[in-house]
């Protein structure tokens, strides 16, 4: 277990140069609107991640339950939060991207 832990270091810490030195230097429009935008997009994506993930933690939630009417209800209220900051993110989304189409800034 040492051995694959020590190689994966290896070799991770071998290809960061790959991935960091890949990526754009200096980015072709740095105004505020795309900046924004541009931010709006990884966190709705980190929200969908996260989203997804307490979706399966809920229903592992309900399958573990065996009838037991607290994990039952522990189960619903994950789904119905995670779908609540789902809906709450991508109304966030909508409004910056509409405020952008009003300020004249490309989505």
């Amino acid at each position: 277990m040492k051995k694959i832990i020590t190689n994966s270091v290896i070799v991770g810490s071998l290809l960061a140069p790959v991935f960091v030195l890949a990526t754009q230097f200096a980015p072709q429009n740095l105004d505020l609107v795309n900046i924004i935008n541009k931010i709006a997009a990884w966190l709705l994506s980190i929200l969908v991640a996260s989203c997804g993930v307490a979706l399966v933690y809920a229903g592992f939630l309900f399958v573990t339950s065996q009838g037991d009417e607290g994990k039952v209800k522990t189960a619903r209220q994950f789904v119905l939060w995670a779908l609540v900051g789902l809906a709450v993110g991508f109304l966030a989304w909508v409004l910056v991207n509409f405020t952008a189409v009003l300020t004249g800034g490309i989505m």
